[in-house]
This record gives C-alpha cells, structure tokens and sequence, in this order.
C-alpha cells in the first residue's frame, strides 16, 4: 500500500519542536521516535541554513542508526519551497524515498523553509550536530496559537528580553489568578500590557473578560504585530483564553477545543469553563434558534474530555 503524503502547515511544525510532557516540560523533540525533520537540498544550501534540529541524509536517504522510520511518530521533509504539487522536487523524491520504510504518512513542508524563515527566523541556524544534552537546552518557544501572531506562553517568556525580542512580541497580556493581582509584569511598556484579572467569576464575568481580552490582541494584530499570552498559574486558564479566542475568529467550540489540545494534549478546560465557552460562541455568533440543538450537541461531545 502506497504510503501518503500529506501537506504541513509551518505553525504545526513549529508547534511539534515545542510540546513538552510531564510536569518537569521535557520537550517531546528530544524523542527519537517523535519528530523527524529532513531537509532535502543540495548538502552546501543544508550547511550554510537549516531548520534547527533538521537532519540531511548522507547519499540522499541514509539516516543515522539512531533513527528508525517506521516508528517515528512524525516524519517532515522540505526543500527551498516544498509541494506536492511537483513532483520532481527535491521534497518530494525524498519524501519518496522515506516512505518505502514507513506505514504512516511522510509529511512535506508546506512552503519549504522560505516560509519557515518567513515564519520564524529565529529557529533556523547553521548548526549541524547537536548532542542530547544540547537539544535538552534548546530554548522551548512560546506555541503558536493563531496565524504566526498569538502565541501562548510561560511567565517565564513574558519576562525574558532575548524572547519577546527574538520573536518579535508587541504586547503581553497576563491572565493574573493571584488574590492582589501582584504577579510581576514583564518588561514592556505600559500600553503594550494588558493584566487580565481572571479570579473566579460567573459565565457573566468571563464573557466580560473574553471581550477585554480579545479586544486588546486584535488591536495588535490587525497590525500584524505579534502577541504572548501569559498566565500566573499553569496552562488551565490559558487553555480558556485561547480557546474563546479561537471562536472570536469563528472556529467553533470543537474546532477550537481540537486545535489547542493537538497543541498541548494537558490543555483540557473543565466543564464549567466549557459552559462558559459555549455561552460565548453563542454571543459571538449571535445563533438562530434552529443551530441550537447542533451546538448543544458539539457542547455535549466534549464534556468527556473535561
């Protein structure tokens, strides 16, 4: 049975070099049966820029003994422009030639690393070897929630310059789950900051936030200007906000609720969030008595999961 090819977004290929796992975030890259990335050209073009991590068979299609095919769990060539639409690509005879040793489906670089330096510049370097303990170090990026432009982070990130300057981060909002609202605040100017104080509220008090929260990132990316969301506890809050930002951009609560856990598996809101979410997909779409029953029945689909 012919193996197949399938087309990857930048966003999802960067978004696969950031999961982590475990409480101690050990970056899910550092797997030898996760992640596989191959660059397709001319050895002269892979050593003077690659994605970073990216591997460039020996004689085309000999990989190192470290690395079997048919296990990894994801498989991604690219060439200066990659597409399946060409089949005498560099992306695609290599693609080819990967698949003879593989049940699952080799992936090609959608753009190649034009796009994935257009992306994310900062990910691509001239280093060719790096030693476990070398990827173990590597920086673990904020995840790319939405259009290379909202991206979910640490407090760590917000508070850290070479990030926000390596990525080009604008403005910073804080999702602050603290009593006196005191987490410190990253080092950007006041009117690229938005502290947002979560708390416990009712469906009422969230659709309020969600409309301040949303308000402020699109401010900043209709100018595409990029935007790291932050949080003082942990990833359940982030989960919230991502996802009603999601459906602010007219992804319904399921497509939002699948995109960010194919992101991060752990970001899985509870019910009561979720009971908020739907009350907002609802405003924001302002539904007809005759959706009613399809979202209740999407709603439902996911309590499951919570």
């Amino acid at each position: 049975m012919a193996v197949e090819f399938r087309m990857m977004e930048t966003r999802m290929l960067y978004n696969l070099m950031h999961q982590v796992r475990g409480a101690g975030q050990v970056p899910m890259r550092t797997q030898t049966n996760f992640l596989l990335i191959v660059d397709a050209r001319k050895p002269e073009s892979y050593e003077r820029e690659h994605i970073v991590g990216a591997l460039r068979p020996k004689n085309f299609t000999v990989l190192p003994a470290t690395i079997n095919l048919s296990t990894v769990q994801y498989c991604v060539v690219y060439d200066i422009q990659s597409t399946t639409s060409v089949p005498g690509s560099d992306a695609h005879a290599m693609a080819e030639e990967l698949a003879k040793h593989r049940t699952d489906p080799v992936y090609i670089l959608k753009g190649g690393i034009s796009q994935f330096t257009k992306d994310y510049l900062f990910l691509c370097s001239s280093k060719i070897l790096y030693s476990p303990t070398e990827l173990d170090g590597l920086c673990i990026w904020p995840l790319d929630l939405f259009d290379h432009l909202v991206f979910i982070g640490n407090l760590a990130d917000a508070l850290n310059p070479t990030v926000l300057k390596d990525m080009q981060i604008r403005a910073v909002v804080l999702l602050d789950t603290t009593e006196g609202g005191d987490t410190e605040c990253p080092d950007v100017v006041p009117e690229n900051f938005l502290r947002v104080a979560v708390g416990k509220h009712d469906n009422t008090g969230l659709l309020d936030l969600f409309e301040e929260f949303v308000t402020f990132v699109e401010s900043y990316t209709k100018h595409n200007r990029r935007v790291l969301l932050v949080s003082s506890d942990g990833d359940l809050v982030k989960a919230i906000f991502s996802m009603a930002y999601l459906i602010f951009k007219s992804y319904t609560l399921k497509e939002s609720h699948d995109r960010l856990t194919s992101m991060n598996p752990a970001s899985r809101p509870g019910v009561a969030a979720l009971e908020s979410l739907f009350h907002w997909e609802s405003k924001q779409l302002q539904k007809h008595s005759e959706a009613d029953e399809p979202v209740e029945r999407e709603f439902n689909m996911l309590l499951p999961f919570s």
